[in-house]
């Protein structure tokens, strides 16, 4: 390991400086646990967690003024449920600065291609889309993309024999 080649080489300083920032990686990364463990107890982790989205958002247009960002969410429900949040919420209510739009099947084509347009200087472009629009489509002004970490599956139910869509995790392969 690169502490014990200092320690052999002779290298008290560097070997000091290794030991530190071993024992700062150990602590930080048992308080990041901790945290997600107190984060994943606040929540249901079947919901999409609107409110984290919109505090990351914030945090985007907080630290930069260009780009669009498109967000992947599982369905339809959770696009409208995402963009009425957006807009109770003061800071991206704006239209004048928040161009919000929602790319679904259930969107009209014309509003649909609203979102190949860039917004006006000043504005930014929010996209709520489900993850068919990873493959089907390319917007060349997107900077930045948030993953809500779920999406909508087919599968089929025996027992009423019908095919249903049910929410489940994206899957990191």
């Amino acid at each position: 390991t690169a502490l014990e080649l200092a320690e052999t080489e002779n290298q008290l300083e560097a070997a000091q400086i290794i030991r530190e920032h071993a024992d700062n990686s150990q602590s930080n990364s048992q308080q990041g646990q901790q945290l997600l463990d107190k984060y994943m107890a606040t929540i249901n982790p079947e919901q999409v967690d609107v409110s984290l989205i919109l505090q990351l958002m914030r945090k985007i247009c907080g630290d930069s003024e260009d780009g669009a960002i498109l967000v992947f969410l599982p369905g339809w429900d959770d696009i409208n449920k995402t963009r009425q949040r957006l807009l109770e919420n003061p800071f991206f209510a704006d239209s004048a600065k928040f161009d919000i739009i929602c790319l679904h099947s259930m969107v009209p084509a014309g509003e649909q291609k609203k979102v190949f347009n860039r917004p006006p200087r000043g504005c930014r472009k929010i996209v709520l889309a489900t993850n068919i629009a990873e493959s089907a489509v390319t917007i060349d002004d997107v900077v930045y993309v948030i993953d809500s970490g779920r999406m909508k599956e087919k599968s089929y139910d025996p027992y009423n024999n019908v095919s249903t869509l049910q929410s489940s995790w994206v899957s990191k392969a």
